[in-house]
């Protein structure tokens, strides 16, 4: 293997070390494919009910991200207010108003498939 090969190989490994990483740090990689079969709607609701934990868990995480999103946008038009009042709208109007309001209905989505919100003795 000549050097130049090398070289290329070792980047390539790094890169997807560190995107697996990445993705493993914010459980992006995590959630999804360990609950959703693609193309298979029993198997997904089976590794749902079998892992509520974790459904539940990828529930609050979306909530967070969603009340994070709404306090960084403040943050932001705080912060560009004073250079450009009228670009400091428009990050509230697509930040807080548009990316929120849909993480939320994703949550309300999740939830109402939740098995969560079955008592136990019902099951």
């Amino acid at each position: 293997m000549r050097y130049s090969e090398f070289s290329r190989n070792k980047k390539e490994n790094e890169m997807k070390r560190i995107k697996r990483e990445e993705a493993q740090r914010t459980g992006i990689a995590y959630l999804p494919s360990k609950l959703i079969v693609s193309g298979n709607a029993s198997a997904t609701a089976n590794n749902i009910a079998t892992y509520e934990a974790l459904f539940a868990l990828g529930i609050l995480s979306d909530l967070f991200t969603a009340t994070t999103a709404i306090f960084l946008t403040l943050a932001l038009y705080r912060l560009f207010k004073g250079v450009d009042q009228g670009l400091a709208r428009l990050v509230v109007i697509l930040g807080a108003l548009m990316v929120a309001p849909i993480y939320f209905l994703h949550t309300l989505n999740e939830a109402a498939a939740s098995p969560l919100r079955f008592p136990l003795w019902l099951r």
